[in-house]
């Protein structure tokens, strides 16, 4: 089993990381309509922030 890691449990790093990453992945999510790759909301858009403990 995987250990469940909450967000509100991690130091200021690791909270900035994935408040950046979220802003990241929002834009670029903007740009998959602008540039005709999806219709509407079909597609998505991920990144992922590694924790190591």
């Amino acid at each position: 089993m995987t250990e469940r890691i909450v967000l509100a449990d991690l130091d200021d790093g690791v909270r900035g990381a994935v408040a950046a990453a979220r802003e990241r992945v929002a834009g670029l999510h903007g740009e998959l309509i602008r540039w005709g790759l999806v219709v509407w909301t079909a597609g998505n858009v991920s990144e992922r922030v590694v924790v190591t403990r």
